[in-house]
């Protein structure tokens, strides 16, 4: 991950990470996993019939269960409650209309 990241910025990975770490609170990979979870979680509310198998796999997660253990851990919710709570979000903000 940082040997592409160094790479794509045209930066030694020594480099590269050092500019990182003072421009960041966060470690490399707590970015790369937040970014992954938080863009698994528009999948999740805009492809409502994709199974969360597939989302996990796009998102380079192993299987199912280890996304839904990330995905919980940092949104408090299972994927699937998350996807179930913005379909009646959504649902709600359609008949207030």
């Amino acid at each position: 991950m940082l040997k592409d990241l160094a790479s794509n910025a045209h930066l030694s990975e020594f480099h590269f990470h050092r500019i990182y770490s003072k421009y960041s609170t966060e470690t490399l990979n707590e970015f790369v996993t937040r970014f992954k979870l938080e863009r698994a979680a528009i999948y999740l509310t805009v492809n409502t019939s994709i199974s969360l198998t597939e989302i996990a796999l796009n998102y380079g997660y192993n299987d199912a269960s280890t996304f839904s253990r990330a995905f919980k851990r940092y949104f408090k919710i299972s994927p699937s409650n998350y996807r179930k709570q913005q379909e009646l979000t959504r649902d709600s903000l359609q008949n207030m209309k």
